[in-house]
């Protein structure tokens, strides 16, 4: 019963472990699950259009769609009009496209929409090929994109805590290892402690294909060193 015990408890320490960021003040939890399970606010990334169709515009299986299928059970009009809402007074550039919406916001816009007690941030990270709707960023993109983006939780999230994935290691194109990934992410926040008020308590969401290229154990061990 105790080596069942002891097997248990090592499992659950694989799945997630916390640590606080040195200088920081900020307790950051690694954790394998869906950010959708987390009762916090959240962080998503999304395109530059803000696109609410499904299919070869918006993958469902991107947290973006996700929010669309999960958050608006697939009312893709009802998260358009509260995206529209939320960029309501942001100059964008209209575009001639096929398929989507034809408006393009600057990378690193941030999008607050509002689920219920939960704020979503939704943050243009990535760029949208017109023929192709593939979708790309870089490594600039991104750390402009997480400041924006947590200076949005600083301005209006009033402390609570927020949730985001590995941004960057979905559809975004950024061919990073996820360990350098993560560290990347957490240097963002310890950036953005110097001049916003982060929340004490934030959540890095990993997915299952993470898991065995992610030891978060040492990872973890690493932070607390520093």
């Amino acid at each position: 019963m105790l080596s069942l015990i002891g097997l248990l408890v090592a499992v659950y320490e694989r799945r997630q472990v916390s640590f606080t960021i040195p200088n920081s003040g900020t307790t950051l939890t690694l954790k394998f699950g869906s950010l959708f399970d987390e009762p916090t606010d959240w962080i998503v990334a999304v395109n530059e259009y803000f696109d609410s169709e499904l299919g070869d515009i918006v993958a469902t299986s991107s947290l973006h769609g996700k929010v669309i299928t999960e958050v608006y059970r697939g009312n893709s009009e009802n998260f358009r009009n509260d995206v529209d809402k939320a960029l309501s007074g942001i100059q964008g550039v209209t575009d001639t496209r096929v398929k989507g919406h034809p408006v393009r916001y600057p990378l690193g816009t941030v999008a607050i929409i509002q689920n219920g007690p939960t704020k979503i941030y939704l943050v243009a990270l990535t760029k949208t090929d017109i023929d192709t709707h593939r979708a790309s960023s870089t490594v600039p993109v991104l750390w402009n994109a997480l400041g924006n983006a947590l200076a949005a939780v600083d301005r209006v999230g009033n402390g609570d805590p927020v949730a985001m994935p590995l941004i960057g290691n979905g559809r975004a194109s950024l061919n990073i290892a996820p360990q350098h990934l993560l560290r990347l992410i957490a240097l963002k926040i310890v950036d953005a402690k110097r001049s916003h008020d982060l929340p004490h308590k934030m959540t890095i969401n990993l997915s299952d294909e993470c898991f065995e290229l992610l030891d978060i154990i040492e990872i973890k061990r690493g932070w607390s060193v520093i």
